[in-house]
C-alpha cells in the first residue's frame, strides 16, 4: 500500500505567498495544504515520495516492460515464471536492467503470460522545496488564493428558496495547473493492460 499523499508545500511558503506574518489562521493553512497536495498528487495520479513496491505485469514478448511507477529509481528483484532474473552484469550481459520508466531483459525477452513478471522496486519523486521548486512555489499560491478568497470557498445560487446555498471548492488556478501538468503521469497502454 502507498503511504499517505506528503505535503507538497509548507507553511513557511504559503505564509509568504499570502503575506500572513502571524500564527492565528496555521491550522487553517496546514488544512488546506494537506488539501491541495492531495488534489494535485490524484491529478497528476502519483504520490509524491520516494516508495517500495512489488507488482506483478503479464509478460509482453518483448524486451522491455513499462512500469506503474514512476520514476524508477532502483530495482531490488525481478522473477519471472517463478524464478529469479539475474541483474544484468555489463553492457552485453544476460539479465534485468532499467530506465526512469522501463525494465529491460537483455539477451531476452519477458515470457508472455498471466501475471508472470513480479518487480520489487523503488520509485517516486519527491517534493521539497529544494528538489522541486517550481511544485513547491505552486502548490504555495495555490494555498495562498484560495486562503485569500473567503476561506475556499464559493457559493452557488439559492435553488431552494429556503436561504441555503451550494458550496463548490474552486478549481486548479491556470499559473499552478502549467506546473503540475509538468509533473503528471500518464499510464501507458502497455501498463494499462497490466
Amino acid at each position: 500500500m502507498p503511504p499517505a499523499y506528503a505535503a507538497l508545500t509548507d507553511l513557511t511558503a504559503v505564509k509568504q505567498a499570502a503575506s500572513i506574518t502571524n500564527t492565528n489562521s496555521d491550522t487553517n493553512l496546514t488544512a488546506l495544504i494537506a488539501a491541495v497536495s492531495a488534489v494535485i498528487s490524484n491529478y497528476c495520479n502519483r504520490n509524491f515520495v520516494s516508495a517500495s513496491y512489488t507488482e506483478s505485469y503479464n509478460g509482453n514478448g518483448n524486451a522491455f516492460q513499462w512500469l506503474k511507477q514512476r520514476p524508477v529509481t532502483a530495482v531490488a528483484s525481478v522473477s519471472m515464471n517463478g524464478y529469479t532474473v539475474p541483474q544484468r552484469p555489463n553492457v552485453n550481459g544476460y539479465g534485468w536492467a532499467f530506465d526512469q520508466n522501463k525494465l529491460y531483459f537483455s539477451q531476452g525477452c519477458w515470457d508472455e503470460g498471466f501475471q508472470n513478471v513480479t518487480v520489487t522496486y523503488t520509485a517516486g519523486i519527491v517534493a521539497s522545496s529544494s528538489l522541486t521548486p517550481d511544485l513547491w512555489r505552486a502548490a504555495a499560491e495555490w494555498v495562498a488564493d484560495l486562503y485569500k478568497s473567503e476561506q475556499h470557498i464559493e457559493k452557488g445560487s439559492d435553488t431552494t428558496g429556503q436561504g441555503q446555498s451550494t458550496v463548490y471548492l474552486k478549481d486548479m488556478p491556470w499559473h499552478v495547473r502549467q506546473v503540475v501538468d509538468l509533473y503528471r503521469q500518464v499510464a501507458t497502454e502497455q501498463v494499462l493492460g497490466n
